[in-house]
């Protein structure tokens, strides 16, 4: 059947939606420290802005590119009410 299909597609979105926000969130913090982007997802995990680099649902890593994250795999952009960091914390 195609729920089985659908549900690990949705649970896939919400995996990647959720660590791109993470790391969109790291970068932010990176870049009001240093006054640049990082070059790349282990600067952020040195800096001590992420415990570790995620991996996507497949296993992946995921990259920053115009200091944003972003991965190579197809997903739907979903608004998750994750809390947001404190502006100017």
């Amino acid at each position: 059947g195609l729920l089985p299909e659908k549900l690990a597609k949705r649970y896939a979105d919400i995996w990647i939606n959720r660590d791109l926000g993470l790391i969109d969130a790291a970068i932010e913090k990176f870049r009001a420290a240093r006054s640049r982007d990082p070059v790349s997802i282990a600067e952020l995990v040195e800096a001590g802005l992420l415990a570790s680099a995620p991996r996507d649902p497949r296993g992946g890593f995921y990259a920053i590119a115009d200091g944003r994250a972003k991965t190579e795999l197809d997903y739907e952009v979903m608004k998750l009410n994750l809390p947001r960091g404190e502006k100017g914390s």
